[in-house]
């Protein structure tokens, strides 16, 4: 799952990696929810995200499954955010 990072680039998520920890959740909520089994989502329609919020959820996933990517995104689901 991905979306546009805050540079330019994009915001991948690995749902197969999250462990549901939450942490993204927290830094960036208006970016990140959880799914009835506690893996991460990205907001459908969720607000712009801060770009310092995302790069936080990124550093603090302890399964290391939020990724800042620059180019063009990977193949799956991309969230457009400021």
């Amino acid at each position: 799952m991905s979306g546009p990072a805050p540079t330019g680039g994009t915001v991948t998520v690995d749902r197969d990696r999250c462990i549901g920890a939450g942490h993204c959740v927290s830094a960036a909520p208006g970016t990140f929810d959880q799914d009835d089994a506690g893996l991460v989502v990205l907001v459908a329609g969720g607000a712009a995200a801060d770009g310092d919020d995302v790069r936080a959820a990124a550093e603090l996933c302890p399964a290391a499954a939020i990724a800042l990517v620059t180019g063009a995104p990977p193949p799956g689901h991309r969230r457009e955010f400021d």
